[in-house]
């Protein structure tokens, strides 16, 4: 017995369209993390981490955990830039499609 479901996922594979029941992100994962200031073990609050050269990131909240969703699979360079209260760094980390990748970062 056909349900709607596989009614509308028949006509959207006829026209080339992701089926509803697939993840539509399928090539992209997340990166996510805790920014801890190296010297006193705190949270590095409200901290810009971001994707080098990329528009992908997000700030740190009251606990120093960022994530930044939807990155498209590669490697990329992490960094917290100059803009920060911190001296500047850059990570590489590898991003997989489906997977959430976990880098921690330690400021001074």
């Amino acid at each position: 017995m056909k349900t709607r479901l596989d009614e509308t996922n028949h006509m959207r594979k006829l026209m080339g369209l992701p089926l509803l029941n697939e993840q539509l992100s399928d090539n992209t994962g997340t990166i996510k993390g805790t920014v801890i200031d190296k010297e006193s073990g705190a949270p590095a609050i409200f901290t810009m981490v971001k994707i080098k050269d990329k528009s992908y990131g997000g700030n740190t909240d009251m606990n120093g955990f960022y994530q930044i969703p939807k990155v498209p699979a590669g490697t990329y360079t992490l960094t917290i830039g100059a803009h920060s209260e911190y001296a500047p760094i850059e990570i590489e980390v590898t991003v997989r499609a489906g997977k959430t990748t976990k880098q921690n970062l330690s400021v001074i």
